[in-house]
């Protein structure tokens, strides 16, 4: 090996690891501050959904920063707008609901006995009631949870408010820029690489959150509606519930409609409006794994179904709620990035 050969390969070594200390430094340094990482990650992955808007903009020749401005305006429309006007409705339904908290804990204990009892006499299998219990204090928690942290609520949805349109304009206006300019740290034989990796690892990570945010709005709009026009109690919060659990793929839906009955049972008993609830909700979930699920999120992610469900169930078992909602995406990551080290090191090898 020659001495030039020697110095360029020395270089690229330099290179690569200042490359990796810096991303090491700097993911080390966000992940510290959790104040200031959740608001940058919810822009950044706002800036990855408006990527149509990107390109419409390049084709009507828009300036970055016209671009920003709109998505900013449309942000507000369509987000903070309808979380500003409903806010006091959801604070009313919480405060509802935990004041009604107690009857609904007598009914379904009521009912829990009831029926714990029919199971004995039929089967001879005695159901224990700490379960009851335990189910019900840690439903207690989480409402008093709630509604005392609502005033941190709004004040970091103010903060929100206020940091993420920032970060959403400089991701839009200079993003791309930067990114280039971060990625010029890596050696040449990386560049390529690592840009090709980032831009489809963006791409497909933005479609797949446009792709759940459409299909969570679309589960949550119809049991919003539903539960409003046969004028059943809690229907806001009871949609919006059904809407976020729907982004965890395939439990979702069964976390979402849980509650709803036994709301709704414990409202209403045996009567109409527990056929509504259930029927609501089976239309809902029909309709998103029958044409949504399939048409917007499945061909996204090009991952096999068992993959799905295996990575959601490690997902839950390391992560809880939040790994079931990242473990899709990150899997999707992990193939993209599998696929790349195939074609480096067996397509390309001769």
């Amino acid at each position: 090996m020659s001495k030039v050969v020697r110095d360029r390969f020395s270089q690229d070594n330099l290179r690569t690891f200042f490359f990796l200390g810096v991303f090491f430094v700097a993911s080390t340094m966000l992940l510290s501050v959790p104040r200031l990482m959740a608001p940058l990650a919810f822009a950044y992955v706002l800036n990855l959904m408006f990527s149509p808007m990107h390109h419409l903009g390049n084709k009507f020749k828009l300036s970055k920063s016209l671009m920003a401005v709109i998505a900013i305006i449309f942000l507000i429309s369509v987000i903070v707008l309808p979380l500003y006007l409903g806010g006091p409705v959801i604070n009313e339904e919480l405060q509802n609901l935990t004041f009604n908290f107690p009857s609904i804990e007598l009914t379904l204990r009521e009912k829990f006995i009831h029926y714990a009892t029919l199971v004995k006499l039929k089967v001879g299998f005695e159901v224990n009631e700490k379960y009851f219990d335990d189910a019900i204090k840690h439903t207690r928690n989480a409402l008093a949870h709630i509604v005392l942290a609502l005033p941190t609520y709004l004040a970091s949805f103010l903060e929100w408010l206020f940091v993420v349109p920032l970060f959403l304009y400089f991701f839009i206006k200079s993003g791309k820029k930067f990114r280039v300019m971060v990625l010029k740290l890596a050696p040449n034989m990386l560049f390529e690489r690592v840009y090709y990796f980032v831009f489809h690892f963006n791409k497909k990570i933005g479609d797949y959150v446009f792709a759940k945010f459409i299909e969570a709005a679309i589960v949550g709009i119809i049991i919003i509606t539903g539960l409003l026009f046969f004028k059943i109690k809690f229907a806001i919060i009871l949609g919006i519930l059904a809407a976020v659990t729907n982004i965890i793929p395939y439990v979702g839906p069964l976390l979402g409609m849980v509650p709803a009955i036994i709301l709704t049972f414990s409202e209403y008993g045996h009567g109409p409006e527990l056929i509504v609830v259930i029927t609501l909700f089976c239309i809902a979930n029909v309709i998103d794994l029958a044409i949504v699920f399939p048409v917007l999120v499945s061909k996204i992610v090009d991952l096999h179904p068992i993959v799905v469900v295996v990575s959601v169930i490690i997902g839950s078992q390391y992560f809880g709620l939040v790994g079931m909602v990242i473990s899709v995406p990150a899997v999707a990551a992990l193939k993209l990035i599998f696929v790349e080290l195939y074609r480096t090191f067996y397509l390309t090898s001769d």
